[in-house]
């Protein structure tokens, strides 16, 4: 280049003046190293570790070893998580706790396990419970867009199950019904509503007098005439 070298920006240098001169002051290789051949690269000798960095590295395995060293409790304390409804299953505990106890867990990384069971748990039943509260209000849609059940005869219906229920139902049966739900079931309801209008239909009048309802009894195994 005319103006200067790239690193430097002085005059014009000749570079095979610059080879020789280099070449003089170069240190002749010793015995037993080898002369590198033009245009090979000559690898720099590697660089020996210092003491301080050894003993940084030993210092480090020593706190590496003591941090993986088991610090399980002998007894763990198992309490009920923070924001968990109800108590905690404890076949579950008994059955973990032994695990627990071989992992090395501490009591805070037990504690960590217990909860994130205990959130699967509360997930789980609030999807259940998500679920059936859909599945009555699906019965009960269905009951009221059933054109032979639902509108102006909709409450009438109701009515007349309701009645059935209270007249032939036992407390155990009254008590399934209304804790599993299944009151709400359409053909349960249907079933009764018919019942109940049964009921009301099975009447004897006699010159414009209602005698009463008869018996179950009564309707299932009637006098014979005379």
């Amino acid at each position: 280049m005319d103006d200067g070298t790239m690193m430097t920006g002085e005059g014009d240098t000749n570079p095979a003046q610059g080879s020789q001169g280099q070449g003089e002051s170069s240190q002749q290789p010793t015995e037993g190293q080898q002369q590198p051949q033009e245009g090979q690269k000559q690898d720099p000798p590697a660089a020996e570790p210092t003491e301080g960095k050894q003993e940084g590295e030993k210092e480090g395995e020593k706190e590496g070893e003591s941090e993986g060293e088991s610090e399980a409790p002998e007894a763990y304390e198992w309490n009920v998580p923070e924001g968990f409804e109800g108590d905690l299953d404890q076949a579950a505990i008994e059955e973990f706790e032994p695990i627990a106890k071989e992992l090395g867990l501490t009591q805070e990384q037990a504690d960590k396990m217990v909860a994130l069971h205990a959130e699967s748990l509360q997930r789980a039943n609030q999807h259940a419970r998500d679920t059936w509260a859909q599945q009555m209000q699906t019965w009960q849609d269905d009951l009221r867009n059933d054109p032979d059940f639902a509108g102006a005869k909709f409450d009438e219906n109701i009515g007349s199950a309701m009645k059935a229920v209270e007249k032939f139902g036992t407390p155990g049966l009254k008590e399934a019904l209304e804790s599993t739900g299944m009151g709400n079931h359409p053909e349960l309801v249907r079933t009764f509503a018919n019942i109940g209008q049964a009921i009301s239909e099975d009447k004897i009048v006699m010159g414009g007098q209602s005698q009463g309802e008869r018996s179950m009894a009564d309707r299932l195994y009637p006098t014979p005439k005379q």
